[in-house]
C-alpha cells in the first residue's frame, strides 16, 4: 500500500500541475516568447491574411495584456499593451486567459476541440470589433474575412445562428 501510495504521489507531481511564475518579469517574458514562437504553428494561422488579436493572461495574481497584429501571410508582430478592455473594439478578438495553462494549450495545439474546452475552463472571449459585450455580434461589422477559421470550428447552421454568413 505504501508503495501504491508513493506511485500516485509522484505521478501526481509530475503530471497535471500548473505552472505558476515567480516573478513577473518571468511570466510576461514566458508569454511573448510563446506568442512570438507558437502563434504562425497552427493550422489557422495561413487561413487569414490579416488580424488583429488582443490576448490577456493571468497567472494568480499576475497579469499582462500582448496584442498580436498578422500584417500579411508570414508576418505578425507581438507587443506588449495596457489592456485589452481598454481598446477592446480595435481588435478582431480579444481573448482573455484565467490561467496560464488554458494559455499554453491554446498556442502550443489550436484546434477546434481545445478552443471549446478552454472557453469552458479558463478562456473567454472578451468584446472586440466584432462581438460586443454580452457576446452579441456586432450587426455593422462583417466577419467575412475569418470565414475560412470560423468553417473549419462551426457548421453552416451554427454559422447562420450567429449572423455570419460565408
Amino acid at each position: 500500500m505504501l508503495l501504491i501510495g508513493l506511485l500516485l504521489f509522484i505521478r501526481g507531481v509530475s503530471t497535471g500541475q500548473a505552472v505558476h511564475f515567480p516573478s513577473q518579469i518571468e511570466f510576461e517574458a514566458a508569454t511573448k516568447s510563446l506568442l512570438e514562437n507558437m502563434a504562425d504553428e497552427n493550422a489557422f494561422y495561413p487561413l487569414v491574411e490579416k488580424a488583429s488579436l488582443c490576448l490577456e493572461i493571468k497567472d494568480l495574481d499576475k497579469m499582462v495584456s500582448y496584442s498580436l497584429i498578422k500584417t500579411n501571410a508570414t508576418y505578425h508582430e507581438v507587443s506588449e499593451v495596457e489592456s485589452c478592455t481598454l481598446r477592446a473594439a480595435s481588435y478582431d478578438l480579444s481573448l482573455r486567459f484565467n490561467e496560464w495553462d488554458s494559455f499554453n494549450i491554446i498556442l502550443r495545439k489550436p484546434s477546434c476541440e481545445n478552443f471549446k474546452n478552454e472557453h469552458k475552463n479558463g478562456m473567454f472571449i472578451l468584446p472586440s470589433k466584432y462581438i460586443l459585450p454580452g457576446f452579441v455580434k456586432n450587426p455593422f461589422e462583417d466577419p467575412a474575412i475569418f470565414c475560412p477559421v470560423l468553417k473549419t470550428c462551426l457548421s453552416t447552421v451554427e454559422l447562420e445562428k450567429i449572423g455570419v454568413k460565408c
